[in-house]
């Protein structure tokens, strides 16, 4: 290899580790609570003195709404479907009430912001965690690194699946997919809950999160490699490793994100997993329904692209039925450019140049 290579090499891994880096120090360096929705119960003029405390110190941090029942406000945030709930108390210590399955991150800032916004009583307020993280699941990241463990694998799979498969059928890598994500699954919940105990409770609704989630993974970049070839593995982990576990909500709360990462995480296949196996672990499968909804669009729209490359090797093979190896073996969008240029008219020889005779003239009359 020349030098030259080398410094380019280098360099475009260099650039790499920029773009890791600036991706998940954009997720994290700043987190701050956006739109966290509260429950509020209690008198109006105590819920309105809340709601101006938190708007004016935290603008658009909480959006709090007055409810008349303190067991309903409870069992909502039990259920995933508010953030958290503040009881206030006519006699005695308010209460906070909050689901530690959201992370020590998420819980510290809703409880601080909401025991600023009382009242100087001085009595501290009560906290009440309706989804405790387990106690080998303290840190809250467990759902995160069981995404994580089915991402990375699924990415460098799928380059064994394309080099392997390369010159056969689409079908063959989606067998191997569908094979992998299964065994992957499989081995993720076993270790997760069984070994260390740190998601239990759920460990066949994990197994078809799971599944599922390997399976997009892989569909994903098995996608962009049947239209774009090998290249197309670098496109696909810019989204899944660059973008999708940065914003994925396992190291940084989706709700404390930057704006652009918070706008786009809710329907990234990353935070799909993430937020699915916190909802069967510590919701009783409340709110799960959103990201199943993202993890089949995904896979659906790879499929599409799989089945279209598929008949585009199709019709190229009748059209050259002895080179099916080398069809299988060429993106569709090589494909596409080839039938493009076949389909411009060619231009047609040129005509020869006529000949202009003159009569030759003498002293000006002609002969």
């Amino acid at each position: 290899m020349s030098p030259r290579r080398l410094v380019v090499v280098a360099t475009a891994a260099a650039l790499v580790s920029l773009l890791l880096a600036a991706s998940y120090e954009y997720a994290t360096h700043a987190p701050s609570p956006h739109g966290i929705s509260v429950e509020v119960v209690g008198g109006s003029s105590r819920v309105d003195a809340v709601s101006h405390q938190l708007s004016s110190t935290a603008p658009g941090s909480f959006t709090v709404e007055r409810v008349p029942s303190a067991s309903g406000a409870t069992s909502r945030v039990a259920d995933n479907r508010v953030d958290a709930a503040l009881i206030l108390s006519a006699s005695g210590a308010d209460r906070i009430v909050v689901a530690g399955a959201m992370g020590p991150t998420m819980v510290q800032a809703i409880v601080s912001a909401l025991s600023s916004a009382l009242p100087d009583t001085g009595a501290e307020p009560v906290v009440t965690d309706v989804a405790a993280l387990t106690r080998n699941d303290q840190a809250g990241m467990s759902s995160f690194v069981f995404e994580r463990g089915l991402l990375v694998p699924s990415v460098l799979g799928s380059v064994g699946f394309y080099l392997v498969g390369l010159c056969a059928r689409l079908w063959w890598r989606v067998a191997g997919a569908t094979l992998y994500a299964a065994l992957a699954s499989l081995l993720g919940v076993l270790l997760l809950d069984a070994g260390f105990g740190a998601l239990t409770g759920a460990p066949f609704e994990m197994f078809g999160i799971g599944f599922a989630g390997a399976l997009t993974f892989v569909l994903i970049v098995g996608a962009f490699q049947a239209t774009l070839g090998l290249p197309g593995t670098g496109l696909a982990a810019l989204i899944l490793l660059f973008v999708g576990n940065a914003a994925s909500g396992g190291t940084t709360p989706s709700a404390m994100l930057p704006n652009f990462y918070r706008q786009i995480s809710e329907w990234l296949p990353n935070s799909a997993v993430v937020r699915a196996t916190k909802a069967a672990v510590y919701f009783d499968g409340h709110g799960i329904g959103q990201p199943l909804a993202a993890l089949a669009l995904w896979s659906g729209v790879a499929m599409a692209v799989l089945i279209a490359n598929d008949r585009l090797h199709l019709s190229e093979r009748r059209r050259s039925p002895d080179d099916h190896v080398a069809i299988h073996a060429t993106p569709g969008i090589t494909h596409l450019a080839r039938r493009r240029s076949r389909k411009r008219p060619s231009p047609g020889p040129e005509a020869p140049a006529t000949k202009r005779t003159t009569t030759p003239e003498r002293n000006g009359t002609l002969s």
